[in-house]
């Protein structure tokens, strides 16, 4: 195999990399730069080009602020915006017919990119035979925010858009068009559930993965709200043509800093302030018909084949992201205060009574915890699964239990990832793995992608379909059980809890 394999595109030809083992395509555009007058509009296709491209770096990550960094934009082209690509994983660009498996990353909505090292296709594509895709859209404002004069889910148009050059031009890196699987993490996720029931998105993958989706989507009104603060900070109006006048730093600095006090809004955003994300999908009544609980109820995403699943205590990443309290200063992490102002934004009617009988050992803190470990992720991806088996589609159902030790052996949101992409190769995924892979990770791992690659094969991960009688759950990495094991809801208290409470858009208070 060539150092340098050349494939031909609809759009023109591309020159990657190899090591012989995978071939890489990088950097390859899918839509046009949102620059000008496309920078708050729906995504224009990629203009076809003579010759041959390099596709040997990354694209520029699209505009975000990354607090860690400083205000310096790190991979930024002249523009500011950043670049609509994708990043193409093959073991063998002249085969036919591999599975293809399409990442749709995570980040809140506010950061993150298909060039990030956590999401490098390299071990699924040599060691599980597929080709993996990833891909950047918008993110913020410049993506989410509800804008007069600009469509609503700009940065779903994109993934759209994205998962449309897939059908297009994937047989030239050895792929199947017709055997397409969606896979996303946390925010990835979460715009993934949207994608399985927007018209646009309509036979454009066949299986999707949901890896701890949040709860949120937002009714008109609610995103207008959130979207005017956003504008009122930036000292504009939230229009389209106000916003395109401020530059993307601006914009990205603005959101981070909204971001990092939206908890205060409870009056004005209700639930919404809880959540980890000042931005999530749009339910305008077109670009996306109802949220994805209500329209997987209904069937629309019966045809389908799904897969999802929660990592045991989620919301344990939120707590560390927090860090510990400055010397010298009383602990601020959770207590009876915010257990109490939780529950009575969240409901249901006598939880804290019915999580103080099934959890008698656990403190505010831990209880704290473990409601919004529920509210924000658990619990909506266990509903998505009943929903979807009971309008006779096809669920697996997965719980991520391995303990962190980095994390007081608590599985916390996020660490599924690494062991999906087969490597520790971000940031994030050292605060889990600060060591590397253990032998026995490794294991779980290697056990881990290939449930996932049997799934974009098949639909069959090597477990029995969710129903609502059985409610099969196999669960991945609990030391007592070995790699895995099947059970019947782990997490049956909190689903009782939870029962009576219907999740779908969340409005003004």
């Amino acid at each position: 195999m060539s150092n340098f394999p050349v494939v031909r595109t609809a759009d023109g030809a591309l020159r990657g990399t190899s090591d012989g083992a995978v071939s890489v395509f990088r950097g390859i555009p899918y839509a046009q730069p949102p620059t000008g007058s496309r920078r708050f509009g729906a995504p224009v296709p990629a203009e076809r080009w003579d010759g041959t491209r390099d596709a040997i770096e990354f694209g520029p990550a699209v505009s975000q602020f990354l607090p860690w960094q400083g205000p310096a934009q790190a991979g930024q082209d002249d523009s500011g915006v950043g670049a609509l690509t994708v990043n193409v994983w093959t073991p063998d660009p002249g085969a036919a017919g591999l599975p293809v498996l399409v990442w749709l990353h995570g980040g809140a909505y506010l950061i993150g990119t298909g060039a990030d090292p956590g999401c490098n296709g390299s071990h699924l594509a040599a060691e599980n035979g597929v080709v993996v895709v990833t891909l950047n859209y918008r993110l913020g404002a410049e993506g989410f925010a509800r804008l007069e004069g600009a469509p609503d889910n700009r940065g779903l148009l994109d993934q759209i858009s994205a998962l449309m050059w897939v059908r297009r031009n994937i047989k030239a890196f050895g792929g199947d068009p017709d055997q397409v699987t969606a896979f996303g993490g946390s925010a990835g996720a979460n715009a993934l559930a949207a994608l399985l029931v927007m018209p646009t998105a309509r036979d454009l993958f066949r299986r999707a993965v949901l890896m701890s989706p949040a709860v949120s989507y937002l009714t008109p009104e609610l995103a207008e709200t959130i979207s005017g603060q956003v504008a009122a900070d930036l000292g504009c109006k939230p229009v389209a043509d106000d916003f395109a006048r401020r530059s993307p730093q601006d914009v990205a600095r603005t959101d981070f800093e909204l971001q990092a006090r939206h908890g205060v809004y409870a009056q004005t955003w209700g639930q919404m302030a809880l959540m980890p994300t000042i931005y999530s999908p749009v339910v305008d009544g077109d670009s996306l018909p109802a949220d994805p609980f209500t329209a997987l109820a209904a069937g629309t995403a019966a045809g389908i084949d799904l897969l999802c699943g929660y990592n045991r205590d989620e919301y344990r990443f939120f707590q560390l992201m927090a860090g510990p309290p400055t010397p010298g200063e009383e602990s601020t992490g959770p207590g009876e205060p915010e257990l109490d102002r939780a529950l009575e934004l969240l409901g249901p009617s006598g939880a804290l009574a019915a999580y103080r009988a099934a959890h008698p050992g656990l403190d505010a803190g831990a209880l704290y915890e473990l409601v919004m470990s529920d509210w924000t992720f658990r619990m909506p991806v266990v509903r998505l699964a009943e929903q979807q088996a009971a309008a006779g589609g096809s669920a697996h159902l997965y719980e991520l239990a391995h303990p962190i030790s980095s994390a007081g052996d608590a599985t916390p949101h996020g660490a599924e990832a690494p062991l999906v992409f087969g490597a520790v190769g971000s940031e994030l995924d050292r605060m889990f793995y600060p060591q590397g892979f253990s032998p026995y990770e490794e294991k779980l791992s290697a056990h881990v992608r290939q449930a996932l690659t049997d799934f974009a094969r098949s639909g069959r991960p090597g477990w029995h379909t969710f129903d609502n009688e059985q409610r099969t759950t196999r669960v991945w990495g609990d030391p007592e059980q070995g790699l895995a094991v099947d059970r019947a809801l782990p997490i049956k208290s909190s689903h009782d809890i939870w029962a009576s409470v219907a999740f779908g858009t969340l409005d003004l208070p």
